[in-house]
């Protein structure tokens, strides 16, 4: 998203006790201005934010990593910045991710490009489930405020599981969200296998989980789940809230 400038782009793995069947995957935009599809100036500096995803991810599993009798799993963290420039994505290009092409048609909505890499090389390496943890959408603030993390799973066990821990750790609630695949049709392009986002104004929060879905197997029951954590990435601003990192670290208590 950011070709040949500024910072370089990476993915970070990390295997915690030699990696597992679990992995949690988190958005690392350093700095996200928007690219060529530029944000509005107001609070533009809340950008640098943009990355409390892959934070949350990376402090759960130090944490989980810490214990002496700790799980074995692996942690995925895209970290890139989005910022304009004349190598930069465009709204038009088309792009291989994986196995699909992508059409870009708003260079916002960068991070569920990075997810997408992420999660289809932890795919590749085996992993049998993957929770994603992202500021993804200012729509899921829309929709839930700053009350609520917006949870898409394919499981309803994962989603329990996910809330309980939630509960437990005293953290900011979980509200379930639908993944459902007829928010794909929401993203289908003339020119690739899929559109970066839908053209329509709503359930931006929904298409951009359902994104992120089109990079899992759909031919077995895959443990996918999502966290929109964008509405409680301030809670108290200008800081950080650093959410849901507690209920991540209790959730990699609870793998088997």
């Amino acid at each position: 998203i950011n070709a040949e400038y500024g910072e370089p782009s990476f993915l970070l793995q990390i295997n915690v006790r030699g990696g597992g069947p679990y992995a949690l995957v988190g958005k690392g935009v350093t700095f996200d201005s928007g690219g060529i599809s530029l944000k509005p100036g107001k609070e533009m500096y809340a950008m640098k934010g943009d990355m409390t995803g892959a934070a949350s991810v990376l402090a759960a599993t130090f944490a989980e990593a810490d214990r002496n009798d700790g799980q074995s799993f692996s942690a995925y963290i895209a970290l890139a910045e989005n910022m304009p420039n004349g190598n930069a994505l465009k709204p038009g290009d088309v792009i291989q991710i994986h196995d699909l092409s992508v059409e870009i048609d708003n260079t916002d909505a960068e991070g569920r490009l990075l997810l997408a890499e992420a999660v289809g090389t932890a795919v590749k390496d085996g992993r049998e489930g993957i929770t994603t943890v992202a500021t993804l959408t200012g729509a899921i603030d829309v929709a839930l405020g700053m009350r609520y993390v917006g949870m898409y799973a394919r499981r309803q066990s994962t989603f329990d599981k996910m809330k309980q821990c939630a509960e437990e750790s005293n953290d900011v609630p979980m509200w379930r969200m639908p993944l459902d695949e007829c928010y794909e049709k929401d993203l289908e392009s003339n020119v690739a296998d899929i559109l970066n986002c839908s053209r329509g104004r709503g359930g931006g929060s929904c298409t951009a989980a359902a994104f992120i879905n089109a990079f899992t197997p759909k031919d077995i029951d895959f443990d996918y789940s999502h966290l929109d954590t964008a509405g409680v990435m301030q809670i108290k601003k200008p800081h950080m809230s650093g959410k849901p990192a507690k209920t991540l670290a209790r959730f990699l208590q609870t793998l088997d």
